[in-house]
């Protein structure tokens, strides 16, 4: 079987002395209800994961991206998710989603997120260690 080939956006900021990372929160029904995610979604056949993502991310949050760089990949056994690092032109606003919000980095372990989400949280807090 084919794995689902899905992308999401990891959008960083600086608020104080506190680096921040936005996530959307799933709203009711279908997989990972009520999760805090990456923002993001399917790649089209003949997409590119760039073109993905900024995509996506006019359809759920109604902002144009700057796509940064690959950060990195995981999986499971339905998906294989590319996490990217992007900018927002503008603030994002919740079009799709239960919720949004900046949380601060060190907080995400806090949170309940799907495994994939989760292992992309564990490289942005120790880069070192590689997906």
């Amino acid at each position: 079987m084919n794995k689902i080939q899905v992308v999401c956006g990891v959008a960083r900021r600086t608020k104080g002395s506190q680096e921040q990372i936005f996530l959307a929160k799933r709203g009711p029904g279908g997989p990972h209800e009520g999760l805090w995610e990456f923002p993001g979604g399917k790649v089209e056949p003949g997409e590119t994961d760039a073109q993905a993502i900024k995509r996506e991310l006019m359809e759920e949050l109604g902002c144009k991206i700057d796509v940064l760089s690959k950060i990195g990949l995981t999986e499971d056994n339905r998906i294989q998710l590319t996490a990217l690092r992007v900018r927002f032109h503008a603030p994002p606003s919740c079009l799709e989603a239960e919720a949004i919000a900046w949380h601060n980095l060190d907080s995400l372990c806090d949170l309940d997120m799907p495994p994939c989400d989760e292992a992309i949280v564990s490289l942005l807090l120790h880069p070192q260690n590689g997906l």
